[in-house]
């Protein structure tokens, strides 16, 4: 494929530029963090795999190299402390930005990283969210006697106009949040 031809010729001049200057590479540099990567993921994740899935995050986004090398480590260990998987899954993302001129590489939860953390807390029951539609039945109402009621209609439902999230914990705790279509 084109980009793995690109990410292997980005590769080679990497590599090249490091026998001519004796600088380690980005990749160097990542495999030299896994033990650090080890220490931060516990048993959550096996270092080799995340390790890997480094490797391939830098590979698949050339603009990561041009980032510095302790903004795409750190963005890094950030997924790794919260052990989530980069670039996989929707769980994080690694992400290429430029600061004041500078390319850093920044760290983003995805919503499925949300949600594992939320899976990952010993409270967690359950998490689920909702599209409401125009003609379905809507109320909620926050305060002291929080409420949501929800009725879809089976047909002819129309735009979507909201939607909801509803997290339920041991104990009987409900919590939930509604957001605009906007």
């Amino acid at each position: 494929m084109a980009t793995d031809r690109l990410s292997n010729a980005l590769e080679g001049a990497q590599n090249k530029q490091m026998a001519t200057t004796n600088q380690p590479t980005i990749f160097d540099l990542i495999q030299k963090q896994k033990p650090a990567f080890a220490m931060a993921l516990g048993k959550a994740i096996d270092p080799e795999r995340f390790t890997r899935i480094a490797l391939t995050v830098v590979k698949q986004n050339p603009a990561l190299m041009q980032c510095s090398a302790m903004s795409l480590l750190g963005a890094l260990m950030s997924s790794a402390q919260l052990g989530l998987e980069p670039n996989i899954l929707g769980q994080s993302y690694i992400i290429p930005y430029r600061n004041k001129g500078v390319m850093e590489a920044q760290f983003q939860i995805g919503y499925k990283g949300l949600i594992k953390l939320f899976y990952n807390s010993e409270n967690a029951l359950s998490i689920t969210a909702q599209e409401v539609y125009e003609n379905d039945k809507f109320e909620y109402a926050f305060g002291l006697n929080p409420k949501l009621i929800h009725e879809p209609v089976l047909s002819n439902r129309g735009e979507v106009i909201a939607y909801y999230a509803v997290a339920k914990l041991k104990g009987g705790a409900e919590a939930f949040a509604v957001l605009s279509k906007e």
